[in-house]
């Protein structure tokens, strides 16, 4: 980070610190959501199964190059094809090449963090590629050409009123600024034409097994082994 980008940076924190509006959000979202966790987690052990995930992405960070031969070979072997890019750049233009080897011009995308990471949707769209997020959130912060506040709620220092003025001008209509679920329908209705018309859907992935899918018939036993 250079000193002219690194003062735009300072200046884009102090903004927000003086920003009322989104330190209210953010304190609600910070107990609401763990609120919300605890409720989803109240059946299960839940400090056991980070540990337990925690463990298994220590393991694996110590056998990347076996693990990633070994999920590339089952999953080829049902026939997809597996790609391996080393830059952020290399991954965007894999995309680029896919995308242009099958005429593909309209994207629809699901939530992913790592295609903000590498800058994908940019990277795309100078390629000329049309690219619309399915993710209500994310729609809403491309349509202000924006980059996603926070990785769960990409939206969430946007005032309801503020959504409105931006589905205004998507849509050309006027829109109630208040009615939070008006606003949801309407994005359902912009949205659900470019999720069922596009030629290609690029969704997100936590995570991948390498691991075979036990067939209906074997898995009782598999679970029971």
């Amino acid at each position: 980070m250079n000193a002219t980008s690194s003062r735009a940076y300072h200046r884009e924190i102090e903004s927000a610190l003086e920003d009322s509006f989104l330190r209210r959000t953010l304190d609600k979202f910070a107990v609401e959501y763990r609120e919300s966790r605890d409720r989803a987690f109240s059946e299960i052990d839940g400090p056991a199964l980070i540990s337990a995930i925690a463990a298994a992405k220590d393991a694996a960070a110590h056998e990347m190059d076996a693990l990633y031969a070994r999920f590339k070979a089952e999953a080829e072997s049902r026939g997809a094809v597996v790609h391996l890019a080393k830059t952020a750049s290399e991954a965007c233009s894999i995309i680029e090449r896919i995308a242009a080897e099958n005429g593909v011009k309209h994207i629809v995308k699901s939530k992913s963090m790592t295609a903000e990471e590498i800058g994908l949707n940019a990277h795309l769209g100078k390629a000329g590629l049309d690219v619309c997020e399915t993710d209500l959130g994310e729609w809403i912060v491309q349509l202000r050409h924006e980059g996603p506040s926070h990785m769960v709620m990409p939206a969430i220092h946007l005032s309801r009123s503020q959504v409105a003025d931006e589905f205004e001008k998507a849509t050309g209509e006027k829109q109630d600024h208040e009615d939070v679920q008006k606003l949801v329908k309407v994005a359902r209705r912009e949205l659900r034409p470019n999720s069922s018309q596009q030629k290609w859907a690029y969704p997100g992935q936590t995570s991948a097994s390498r691991r075979r899918a036990p067939s209906p018939s074997s898995q009782t036993r598999a679970t029971d082994g």
